[in-house]
């Protein structure tokens, strides 16, 4: 399985590196790719994974000062995503959409 994750952060500079390292922290529990500045695609073993995931990123950036808005869509099995990346961004990509 997995699902996608995206944010909207308001904070710039030290500040924002210091907010999107313990975003990466929490996933770094996880496989993932990030292809664009803050769109990753998340492999998940299991829907309990799914909610802690949504359970600490929620806890993290609810009550941080700078606006933070974050989108994590439902588990998924499968899928083919679309668009213009490179030829070996796709690879990456469907090794975990497809496990």
């Amino acid at each position: 399985m997995h699902c996608v994750f995206s944010y909207d952060l308001a904070a710039e500079g030290e500040r924002r590196a210091e907010i999107e390292a313990k975003i990466l922290g929490i996933l770094s529990e996880y496989q993932y790719v990030k292809r664009l500045r803050t769109f990753f695609i998340v492999y998940i073993p299991s829907k309990e994974d799914w909610d802690r995931l949504l359970k600490e990123l929620t806890q993290y950036l609810q009550p941080i000062p700078e606006r933070a808005h974050f989108i994590l869509s439902p588990p998924m099995v499968g899928g083919m995503y679309n668009g213009l990346l490179g030829v070996n961004d796709w690879a990456e990509i469907n090794a975990i959409t497809q496990k």
